[in-house]
């Protein structure tokens, strides 16, 4: 009888610590619908986003985008541009409206820092903080990230530990968030989850592995 109990018991924490873990990953991460990998949903994707950030959600049938040459399995590099006509009689302006870099497969747009070739917030100014290009330095960025959505007073857990993927990308770190918490906790050595770290900079995207793409984490501007 001791033993069913026992076993019982050891069912029922583990039902518990997958809930938990689950309320977890719920907190962390904004599930989305799959982009088609084209120019032409990027571009829709960058209109949408900055519609909604500068203009009240109303895109301009003037904007247009340009597309660098830079090549990468995650991100797309944009310029956004205006045919819109000038009405104060200039001859000799800029047309363009802001570079970023679209996500590929996703609806994920940050801003693209032309001065440090880099993926800061959307938003930001190019002034924004440059962060050291260190495994170490990225680690605390999203160990910090995470620590603001998940830990009650704001704080990363120490027990966090960063695995850095072997996979190279100009742009992004790609690291596995893992808890070596106490043996007895629900996310004993479990993964929290796979994240982009943006290389010298605050971005910290979510990686859905099964779709090789990026997220936006909850609260993120970047969506």
């Amino acid at each position: 009888m001791r033993h069913k109990f026992s076993l019982l018991l050891v069912q029922v924490l583990l039902v518990v610590g997958v809930s938990l873990w689950a309320g977890q990953q719920s907190q962390i991460f904004v599930r989305e619908a799959l982009v088609k990998d084209s120019e032409e949903a990027a571009c829709s994707v960058l209109k949408t986003r900055f519609a909604e950030l500068y203009m009240g959600g109303r895109t301009d049938r003037y904007w247009f985008c340009d597309f660098t040459t830079i090549k990468n399995d995650y991100v797309r590099i944009i310029g956004l541009r205006s045919r819109a006509p000038r009405t104060d009689g200039a001859t000799i302006y800029s047309n363009l409206l802001g570079w970023y870099g679209v996500a590929r497969r996703s609806h994920v747009v940050v801003q693209w820092d032309v001065n440090e070739d880099r993926l800061i917030p959307i938003g930001a100014t190019y002034d924004e903080p440059i962060v050291e290009e260190s495994q170490e330095a990225a680690c605390e960025v999203l160990r910090a990230r995470i620590g603001g959505v998940l830990a009650t007073n704001g704080r990363p857990d120490p027990a966090w530990t960063c695995e850095f993927s072997s996979k190279t990308n100009m742009y992004l770190h790609i690291v596995a968030l893992r808890s070596a918490s106490p043996t007895g906790q629900p996310t004993a050595g479990k993964l929290v989850g796979t994240f982009a770290v943006a290389k010298r900079s605050s971005v910290v995207l979510e990686f859905e592995e099964a779709g090789n793409r990026l997220i936006a984490l909850r609260g993120s501007a970047t969506k």
